[in-house]
């Protein structure tokens, strides 16, 4: 017995690829690995009849297993297009019947399992269905033969109140309750389906309705309300989005209301002084209307230049009585190129002040020639005098100040 392994390791040694492959597709095959078995019999070259069979086997086990594995993890279609093909080969064979028949109950399962989602959601016509296709796949199903029931017996309901509605709906139109008739209608449409007749006369009503809205808005726009007309056109559109008439007139109004708060937030810019501001919302306007608005426009932007005049007449005011006449004919000849409304003194008073100007030049001049010279004494007067007709003229102040220290 001691010499045993030293005889078989020849034995071993000598085992050929093919033999290698056969035995490890054998012990695979015996262990039910139907894969590696045939990647392990189709490994070997040149194989005899024997290891021909093997293969073929082997490969229809392999999948007849890939079916089985696939039912488990809910691929039904997957699994049943496999069965077919292995039908074809072998007809009578019970294991594709038994992995069909699992088929049929998973998928009927997953089927009930979402009919019960939909009853559960208040959906019964679609459970209903769903439960039918269930019961379709396997008619042993009990718990798809139990929500059957259940959901004929709401969906039953459902169509009952479904019809009372519809019929309540009627009798209101008959009464002239148009809009109690079209949330009868709307409610029954719900209840009976998109193919009931319910849904026909609920658009009929929001279209009859909406029309009558655009009318009334017509007439509102005719009497200038503009707010009571954007509210019965947004009802007219949200009874019926299609009236193109009500989505015109829609536009309209929203564009004119949009225009008159432009031209009120305009204004009150104008009369916080804020003259950039309004004409930035001014031009905006004109885009907007283009000529339509282009003379109320036009006022408003000569009432800004107006007020804009009228403040930097007053701060020229204030300029002159402080001495500041350069800055003050600037102001005013400002006020001149715009406008000369309610100013008819003001040109004689910018010569006037012009003619100080030209003094305040001249007295500037002298101090500038004292200055090369070194006649302190003199510069100094000449300052005194430049500044006494022009406090800011040019850097008079400066120099005064600094010959001062």
């Amino acid at each position: 017995m001691r010499f045993a392994p030293l005889v078989l390791l020849p034995l071993v040694a000598c085992a050929t690829p093919a033999e290698e492959a056969r035995e490890a597709g054998d012990v695979a095959f015996r262990m039910m690995r139907y894969h590696d078995a045939y990647a392990a019999y189709a490994s070997i070259e040149e194989p005899d009849p024997e290891v021909q069979t093997l293969v073929e086997e082997s490969r229809y086990r392999s999948i007849l297993q890939s079916a089985r594995e696939k039912v488990h993890v809910n691929e039904v279609e997957d699994a049943l297009r496999l069965l077919d093909h292995l039908e074809q080969q072998r007809p009578d064979d019970p294991s594709i019947g038994e992995i069909r028949d699992a088929a049929y109950r998973r998928k009927s399962a997953e089927l009930a399992e979402s009919a019960e989602s939909l009853l559960d959601d208040g959906y019964p016509e679609s459970a209903l269905r769903t439960y039918r296709e269930a019961l379709r796949w396997n008619a042993d199903n009990e718990a798809a033969q139990q929500g059957l029931r259940e959901s004929e017996r709401l969906a039953g309901a459902r169509a009952l109140r479904g019809e009372e509605l519809y019929f309540a709906g009627l009798e209101q139109v008959m009464q002239n309750r148009r809009t109690q008739a079209r949330t009868a209608f709307g409610a029954a449409a719900k209840l009976l389906g998109r193919d009931s007749r319910a849904v026909a006369k609920f658009d009929e009503l929001s279209e009859t309705l909406s029309a009558e809205l655009t009318v009334e808005a017509r007439t509102f726009l005719d009497q200038g309300s503009l707010g009571g007309a954007w509210l019965l056109l947004s009802d007219a559109l949200r009874l019926n989005p299609s009236n193109s008439a009500a989505t015109e007139l829609y536009a309209l109004v929203d564009q004119e209301l949009e225009t008159r708060r432009l031209l009120n937030q305009a204004d009150i810019h104008v009369r916080g002084g804020r003259m950039d501001a309004a004409e930035a919302i001014l031009q905006r306007v004109l885009e907007l209307t283009g000529e339509e608005r282009s003379p109320q426009i036009d006022a408003m932007s000569r009432r800004a230049a107006e007020e804009a005049a009228m403040r930097d007449y007053k701060l020229a005011r204030a300029c002159e009585l402080d001495g500041q006449i350069v800055r003050a004919v600037a102001l005013y000849q400002n006020i001149l190129s715009v406008s000369e409304t309610g100013l008819e003194d003001l040109r004689m008073r910018v010569e006037g002040l012009q003619r100080r100007i030209d003094l305040a030049a001249q007295a500037y001049s002298v101090a500038r020639e004292a200055e090369a010279n070194g006649d302190d004494a003199q510069y100094a007067q000449a300052l005194e005098d430049c500044l006494e007709l022009a406090s800011d003229y040019r850097d008079a102040y400066e120099r005064y100040q600094r010959l001062m220290r």
